[in-house]
Parts: C-alpha cells; structure tokens; sequence
C-alpha cells in the first residue's frame, strides 16, 4: 500500500478474513521479523515504518509450473523500553501479506488489483479479501514455515 489513507482498514481487513487463522499467522510472522537479520528484510519508512519479507513460491507438476509471490510483511513500531536494561530495541508488529500470481487470467482469485515485478516477470497482485487467496496464503505459509523451520 502506497499511501497511509486506507492502510490500518486493509490490514484489520486481512485479520477478519484470516479469522482464527490469523492468531498463528501473527506469532509467526513476529517471528520472523524479530529474527532477521538487517540485511535480508526489506525495510522502508514512508509511508508507514514496515519490514517485508518476499517469497517467491513454484508449484512445479508434469503439466505446469505455477509461481506465486508471497510477502509477509508488517508495521512496526518500537516499544517504550521502560525502566528495564535491554540489549536490543523491542518492537510491535502488525503482520499482513500480500499475495500475487504470476499465471495470467488466474480468475481463482478474482481480478488483479495491481502489479509487482519480480526479474523479469510480472506478478498480479490480488485482494485478500478474496477467499481463495485466503486459503492459498494459509498453504503457502505451511511451506514457508519448513523452510525458515519453525
């Protein structure tokens, strides 16, 4: 998301359309950006304060290969460190996705809302709001999970 206008009403969106997955979806994710190094995340400040983190998936069979990307990303916010002595910053995080195929006329998940560029290829992006998209993401994130091993 571009801009600030709309962006706590699409993540807490996302969180609705997860529902009970969304617990388990938030503790990884926090997760994993609380142990990434500097420079394997993608960080940006503006125009919210986010770190991303892209997957690039291939679901490869005899018939097709299909790739999706999968970014988790989430806002951060540093904790007020109190009156405890703490090595390293704390942070909140407010974990979301985003999700996009690279199959062209993938009507499955409704119709692409934008684009992202990978290489050389064109990834279209889709709603989460989608529940298609909802069930693709949970079993991506089962296959991201054995490879961070968590």
């Amino acid at each position: 998301m571009n801009s600030v206008q709309g962006y706590n009403t699409a993540i807490n969106a996302q969180r609705t359309k997860l529902g009970s997955a969304y617990e388990e979806f938030s503790k990884f994710v926090t997760a994993l950006m609380e142990n990434i190094p500097d420079d394997v995340g993608i960080r940006r400040r503006t125009p919210k304060h986010e770190w991303t983190l892209p997957y690039l998936v291939r679901y490869i069979t005899p018939e097709e290969t299909q790739e999706y990307l999968l970014v988790l990303g989430a806002e951060v916010k540093a904790k007020p460190r109190g009156m405890g002595y703490s090595t390293r910053e704390q942070y909140a995080f407010t974990p979301y996705f985003v999700f996009a195929t690279a199959q062209e006329g993938e009507l499955d998940y409704g119709e692409p809302i934008g684009e992202r560029h990978v290489g050389k290829k064109t990834f279209r992006e889709h709603t989460s709001q989608n529940g298609n998209v909802v069930k693709t993401v949970v079993e991506l994130l089962q296959h991201v999970r054995a490879k961070e091993g968590r």
